[in-house]
Formats: C-alpha cells, structure tokens, sequence
C-alpha cells in the first residue's frame, strides 16, 4: 500500500486547467527510497507546480517535482541539523501531512 490522501480541496481554480489544492497525506507503511511516488495523482492533478507540507508531525518534507515523489527525513548528521532520508521500509502509515498543491488538471 502507498502514500493515500483524504481531505482533497480544490481551493481555487486559475487560468485554464491550473488549480490550488490542499489535502491530508497519509505516508506509506513501507516508505520506500526516494520517496512516496505519484503524489500527483493523489492529488487530482496531472503535474504539480509546487507542493508546500504544513504539518510535518517530527519529519521533514520535500517535494521532489522532477519524480513526483514526496520524500520524507528525519533531523540527523552533525549537531542535529541536517535531513537524512527516512530509512527504506520504514512504516509512515501514522504519519499525516497536511499540504497545500499547485498544479495542472490537463
């Protein structure tokens, strides 16, 4: 099972097929490398202008727009200040992150 959204909101539509969209993420159980695939979709959206995590619920979040994944990190390295990415297989399921999306419908 993968990354599932809930709470899908198309706020505003803009010119043409463009739309913000806010939505609850729910992670994946068995979070894998690289991040939770096909956000996008998830979301209602074709492509995704950009992504903005609210909620981060103790993991950072970045959106990786080339892949449409949302890859997701834990605070590691020296001193505590640098992200290292969650380690594969490791189960998200509890987490949610509330996110607010840019993106095309066509």
């Amino acid at each position: 099972m993968a990354a599932a959204a809930a709470n899908v909101t198309g706020l505003i539509t803009l010119s043409g097929n463009n739309r913000i969209v806010t939505a609850t993420l729910t992670l994946d159980p068995s979070y894998p490398t690289g991040g939770s695939p096909s956000i996008a979709k998830l979301l209602g959206l074709n492509t995704i202008t950009a992504l903005i995590p609210l909620h981060h619920k103790g993991y950072l979040h970045e959106y990786d727009k080339a892949n449409d994944k949302l890859k997701s990190y834990t605070v590691g390295g020296a001193g505590g200040s640098v992200g290292v990415e969650v380690v594969n297989t490791t189960n998200l399921s509890a987490v949610t992150v509330d996110v607010v999306a840019i993106g095309t419908t066509a």
